[in-house]
């Protein structure tokens, strides 16, 4: 008889949609700013990963509150599982 240790991986890739209301005319930053601005600085400070410094009227920068809104869904997708088995071998000398 022998004995096995059983490895077993499990991986997957999680999804999730928040959903964050906020209204332009509290930031500062968008004063003067369209819309169509607006959205654009937020969607660029996002993909530079700055836009933590876009600070809320509640002292919260919209990164956090981003961070902490409502998740309105979850998906998990690209599941799958591996398993590894080793021979444990009793070394003696």
């Amino acid at each position: 008889m022998a004995k096995l240790k059983l490895i077993k991986t499990e991986w997957y890739t999680n999804t999730s949609w928040r959903v964050l209301e906020i209204n332009t005319e509290d930031y500062p930053e968008f004063k003067g700013l369209s819309e169509d601005e607006i959205i654009q600085l937020i969607d660029d400070k996002f993909n530079y990963g700055t836009l933590d410094s876009i600070d809320g009227p509640d002292g919260w920068s919209l990164d956090d509150m981003l961070q902490d809104a409502d998740i309105v869904k979850d998906k998990y997708t690209n599941e799958d599982e591996d398993l590894e088995i080793e021979i444990i071998t009793d070394k003696k000398e």
